[in-house]
C-alpha cells in the first residue's frame, strides 16, 4: 500500500453518509441526535490507512462547526482517525464544489494538489469539485449508480468502504482528461472519437448494471479500457498505407499502454478484437475485456445497433476478414447471451436498454 499511496498524500473525507450515516429523520446537529452510527465498513477502512497517511475531513455541514463534528465523531469511535476537521464555518463560508474551498484546503493542509485526494458519496458536491481543483476524487458509490452522462470523470470507485485502501493503491488510472489527450496526441479523428464514447459509454453502463447484481467488475476500469481500446488506430491506418495493409492496431495500443504503465488496459485493447478461436491466447477473459469487446459490437460510428448489423458493416468494410467474423459470432452470441442472462433480461431487450439509458439518462435521474 505505502509503495503505491506515499505518507505525504492526505485524504479528505466527506461526513455525512461517507463516514457517518446522515439519518433523514433527525435534524440540527449530528452531535445531539438521539442515535449515530458510522457507514458500514469506515472503521476497517481507516485502521489499515492509519499511519499510512494524513486523513481530515472537510463537509458543507451548516448545523454543525468543527467542534460538533468532533463530538459527532468521538460517539462513533471516528475521532481518533483524523488530524482535523473543517466545515464551512472554518473555512469563510466557502462551501464545496467552489473552488474557493478547495484552494482554502490546500494552503492549510500544505499540500500539492496531486498529493490530495477527496472521498465522498455526492458527485456534484465532491466528486466535480475536487476534480475541477485537479485533485483526485474517488466516489463512494454503494448504490452502483451510472454518473449521468456517462462520462465518469472521477479516478477510482467503491461500494464498499472496505474496499477504500485497496482502490487508493490503484490511483494510477488515467483519468477522462487524460485518455482524451493520449487520443488527441495521436490526431484521433471525430469519426473514431464518436466510436470510442459509444463503446465506452456502453461498456461503463453495462459495468455498472454488472457491479449492482453482485458480479465482479470494475466501471472504471472498463470505461478507460474502452476510451482507449482503439489508441493505435490512426497509426495501423499509416502503417497500412506504408505496407498495402491493415496493421494490428489492438497489438499496438497494447504496446502504448504498456509503456504507459496500464497493464489492465492494454489487455483490454489487446482483446477486443473479433475471434473464432475459443483458445485464442487474445480471448477476452475477464469482465472489463468481455465488455469492451462486447460494446465494440454494439457500436457503428455512433449509432447503437445489433450484433448482427455490426459484423454485417464490418464484413463490408474489411472483406478479408469476413470468413474469420463469420466464424465468431457464434462466441459473441453466447457472451450476449451470458450478459443479459446475469442481468435477467432477454437479448432482445438489451439495444433498448442501453439506448434508454445513454440517451435518457439524465432525463430519467431529473423525473
Amino acid at each position: 500500500m505505502s509503495e503505491t499511496f506515499p505518507t505525504n498524500n492526505v485524504l479528505v473525507f466527506d461526513w455525512g453518509s461517507t463516514l457517518m450515516v446522515n439519518f433523514p429523520q433527525y435534524s440540527g446537529a449530528m452531535a445531539e441526535w438521539p442515535e449515530v452510527a458510522a457507514v458500514d465498513g469506515i472503521i476497517e477502512a481507516l485502521h489499515r490507512l492509519k499511519g499510512i497517511c494524513s486523513m481530515v475531513v472537510a463537509t458543507n455541514a451548516v448545523d454543525s462547526d468543527a467542534t460538533q463534528v468532533w463530538k459527532a465523531l468521538q460517539r462513533v469511535g471516528l475521532d481518533a482517525f483524523f488530524k482535523a476537521v473543517f466545515t464551512t464555518h472554518e473555512m469563510d463560508n466557502a462551501r464545496k464544489p467552489e473552488l474557493r474551498f478547495f484552494r482554502q484546503l490546500e494552503i492549510v493542509l500544505d499540500r500539492p494538489v496531486h498529493r490530495l485526494v477527496m472521498v465522498g458519496d455526492d458527485y456534484q458536491v465532491d466528486i466535480l469539485g475536487a476534480k475541477a481543483a485537479g485533485w483526485h476524487a474517488l466516489w463512494y458509490n454503494p448504490a452502483h449508480l451510472a454518473q449521468a452522462g456517462m462520462i465518469p470523470l472521477h479516478d477510482r470507485e467503491i461500494s464498499d468502504m472496505r474496499h477504500l485502501p485497496d482502490a487508493l493503491a490503484k490511483l494510477t488510472l488515467p483519468d477522462y482528461a487524460t485518455c482524451m489527450a493520449w487520443l488527441a496526441e495521436q490526431e484521433t479523428p471525430y469519426n473514431i472519437l464518436a466510436h470510442i464514447q459509444l463503446v465506452a459509454s456502453m461498456a461503463y453502463q453495462m459495468a455498472v448494471w454488472l457491479s449492482a447484481k453482485g458480479e465482479e467488475v470494475d466501471p472504471l476500469i472498463t470505461h478507460r479500457g474502452a476510451m482507449l481500446h482503439d489508441l493505435g488506430k490512426i497509426d495501423s491506418i499509416r502503417r497500412g498505407k506504408e505496407r498495402g495493409a491493415h496493421g494490428d492496431h489492438a497489438a499496438l495500443a497494447r504496446d502504448m499502454l504498456q509503456q504507459r504503465g496500464q497493464p489492465a488496459l492494454a489487455l483490454i485493447a489487446d482483446r477486443h478484437m473479433i475471434y473464432a478461436d475459443r483458445e485464442n491466447p487474445r480471448r477476452p477473459v475477464t469482465w472489463e475485456e468481455r465488455l469492451v469487446y462486447f460494446a465494440d459490437k454494439l457500436a457503428e460510428g455512433a449509432r447503437i445497433v445489433s450484433i448482427e448489423e455490426r459484423l454485417h458493416a464490418l464484413q463490408q468494410r474489411y472483406p478479408h476478414y469476413a470468413g474469420e467474423m463469420r466464424q465468431g459470432w457464434p462466441i459473441l452470441n453466447e457472451m450476449q447471451n451470458e450478459i443479459c442472462r446475469t442481468l435477467g433480461i432477454a437479448p432482445a431487450e438489451l439495444i433498448d436498454r442501453l439506448r434508454q439509458a445513454l440517451w435518457l439518462n439524465h432525463e430519467n435521474k431529473s423525473a
